[in-house]
């Protein structure tokens, strides 16, 4: 009888630690970004469970955002309505998501003088390649959607607020160092 009632409990301990095992995995595996509202994924990119996830679980659930039509505008719109802490959490989870422009502008202007051409060699060609994977996302979506497709670029229509908001808080020098960074990146990529 002791044997058997031994036998049981170690039984039921082991379906209960499997249980709660599979329970909490299935409760940190990120939701689906295409069955999500743009509000929904900046929530959970901006979360502490997205930050607790795996680097893979990281990288699959951000690949599908780049999945959903017209991301950037969806995390751009709806990150506006994050506190400045929940937005510097959403940076700092999914820096891949945002562009690295400023930061390269910095990077280049911390460079010695020989080393600056090369740098934005190595900018442009990353630029390119993202650019032709960005076509190439947009023409296979084009081909499986096409009536569910945008005729246009989408514009905001808070846009022009939006604009002079992040100017007048930008800091004047990063905003000349980005302006001479944009300018020296177009006349080395004719």
């Amino acid at each position: 009888m002791n044997r058997k009632r031994l036998a049981m409990l170690l039984l039921t301990a082991v379906v209960l630690v499997a249980g709660g095992l599979i329970a909490w995995r299935v409760w940190l595996r990120a939701p689906g970004p295409t069955r999500q509202s743009s509000g929904e994924i900046v929530a959970f990119l901006a979360s502490p469970q997205f930050a607790q996830m795996s680097e893979k679980d990281r990288s699959q659930y951000l690949a599908g955002v780049q999945q959903v039509q017209n991301w950037r505008i969806a995390v751009a719109n709806a990150q506006q309505g994050l506190s400045q802490t929940q937005q510097e959490q959403l940076r700092q989870n999914a820096p891949a998501l945002f562009p690295e422009k400023a930061e390269s502008s910095l990077q280049y202007f911390q460079l010695p003088q020989d080393q600056r051409a090369a740098f934005l060699d190595d900018f442009i060609a990353r630029m390119r390649k993202l650019g032709a994977e960005a076509e190439a996302r947009n023409r296979a979506r084009l081909a499986t959607s096409p009536a569910t497709s945008p005729g246009g670029p989408y514009v905001p229509k808070d846009w022009a607020d939006r604009m002079r908001a992040n100017f007048e808080k930008t800091d004047p020098l990063d905003r000349a160092r980005n302006a001479a960074f944009q300018r020296l990146f177009r006349e080395r990529m004719k």
